[in-house]
């Protein structure tokens, strides 16, 4: 049924979340006019180069849904780990995923969301067309428009890293969601088909789609019974 998508210009296998490696990525750096920063806003040049190994398990991302929850004020940051538990997404392909039909990103009837827009060129990091469930759709159906409307300041992370006691440092940057995801799929994948995760998402075959979504429904149904409203209908921000 994704045969149509007009994303879809390469090769079937080609259209995948690039996820093999996002277990083991390390924290982002930003180039300023005379420093680097990470996404937590760690001064990179005054610390020696670190590999985030930290991840959260359902139960952390729970609690910084929760976080995101208890104020409308903090609407773009629910909407970032929203979507970045849904997709696996990098910061930058969440920070500029849209439902503007002149985007070609969201298919309602197929259910699936191109992370790469139309126009723009694949790089090196390639984003894919990912499968989204039926449960979470809705929100998608709702939005029009950029899915992070407002943007998401580096303060606001920060602010939720201080409340919630998440390490610093760049462990827990916005890339945190990514890697946190990806680790607890794997844990449910088995190592056995670990390395075919790049072609998880394969649009070609129906057997990667099931177990895509079978891999990411488990998360968020965990998270959604720890912080309602993270996913669901039940938004109770006040």
């Amino acid at each position: 049924m994704f045969g149509a998508l007009p994303s879809a210009r390469c090769s079937p296998a080609r259209i995948a979340l690039s996820v093999q490696d996002a277990s083991n990525s390390s924290p982002r750096m930003y180039i300023g006019s005379r420093a680097r920063f990470t996404e937590s806003g760690a001064r990179s040049d005054l610390l020696p180069h670190i590999r985030a190994s930290y991840r959260a398990d359902a139960a952390t991302l729970a609690a910084m849904s929760r976080h995101a929850l208890a104020s409308k004020r903090r609407a773009s940051l629910l909407a970032f780990l929203r979507f970045g538990v849904i997709s696996w997404a990098r910061p930058d392909a969440i920070m500029d995923a849209s439902t503007e039909v002149r985007r070609g990103q969201w298919h309602s009837t197929a259910r699936a969301f191109a992370l790469n827009p139309v126009g723009r060129r694949q790089t090196r990091t390639y984003r894919a067309t990912v499968p989204v469930l039926e449960s979470v759709a809705w929100w998608l159906d709702e939005t029009k428009g950029p899915l992070v409307e407002e943007g998401l300041s580096k303060s606001t992370w920060r602010r939720m890293e201080r409340a919630l006691g998440l390490p610093g440092e760049g462990q827990s940057g916005m890339r945190l969601v990514r890697r946190s995801v990806a680790t607890i799929a794997r844990k449910r994948l088995g190592e056995e088909y670990w390395t075919t995760t790049s072609d998880i998402y394969a649009i070609s075959d129906p057997a990667h789609l099931g177990r895509a979504l079978a891999v990411t429904t488990a998360p968020i149904e965990e998270i959604e019974v720890l912080a309602p409203g993270a996913f669901y209908r039940s938004f109770t921000a006040h």
